[in-house]
């Protein structure tokens, strides 16, 4: 006579069967019994290890993914906040390569996040140095220079200072020129900067082409 004892417990979307057949269980032992008894414990409890295993897998997974898309966040807003404080110095391509070459990389998303902090606090420390050097009405005619520059690389000539600070209150999106703020004096220097720059670049690709 053949006789079954079997459970199948059952957790999430994992099912164990654990069965055990005896056969004559009337003529088995004492001991016999035990083992057989010890076995089916122990079955049970590595599938409750499995489940409970699985489990923790799972949840250290999702840790993992959502500390990795934290830290991808954090990389972009220094990125991010690099670029606008490289734009503030009026640094221009060449100066950010040299700048980027002491790190031995050649685009700043290649920097590791400890890297950025630091360049971030250097370029900080540089506007900062910059702030206490400058007065805001240098920042002021250093601003109007540079426009006026850019616009005469544009083909306007003979333009007026009115004409040049209109078009940095445009450019601010500010009504008064005198009204700008230190930190947007500083951008907009850049920003006309690196137009400028890249004006004069085309026009001289443009003249060599002319005398090949």
């Amino acid at each position: 006579m053949n006789h079954s004892i079997g459970w199948t417990p059952w957790d999430g979307d994992i099912m164990v069967d654990v069965s055990i057949t005896i056969s004559n269980i009337k003529g088995i032992r004492r001991d016999k019994m035990a083992t057989l008894l010890n076995r089916f414990m122990a079955e049970l409890e590595a599938a409750e290890v499995s489940v409970t295993e699985s489990k923790e897998d799972d949840y250290q997974r999702n840790k993992c993914m959502k500390e990795t898309k934290v830290m991808d966040k954090i990389h972009k807003d220094l990125v991010k906040k690099y670029h606008t404080l490289a734009g503030q110095l009026g640094m221009t391509d060449e100066d950010k390569r040299a700048l980027l070459s002491q790190y031995n990389v050649e685009s700043s998303v290649d920097l590791s996040q400890h890297q950025l902090i630091d360049v971030c606090a250097c370029l900080s420390r540089e506007i900062e140095r910059r702030d206490g050097r400058q007065s805001m009405d240098a920042l002021r005619k250093r601003l109007i220079a540079v426009v006026g520059k850019y616009l005469t690389a544009c083909g306007k000539f003979n333009v007026d200072i009115a004409y040049i600070k209109a078009t940095a209150c445009r450019a601010a999106e500010i009504k008064e020129f005198n009204r700008i703020p230190r930190e947007r004096l500083r951008s907009l220097y850049g920003a006309f900067s690196i137009k400028l720059k890249d004006i004069k670049n085309v026009e001289e690709d443009y003249q060599k082409r002319r005398r090949r």
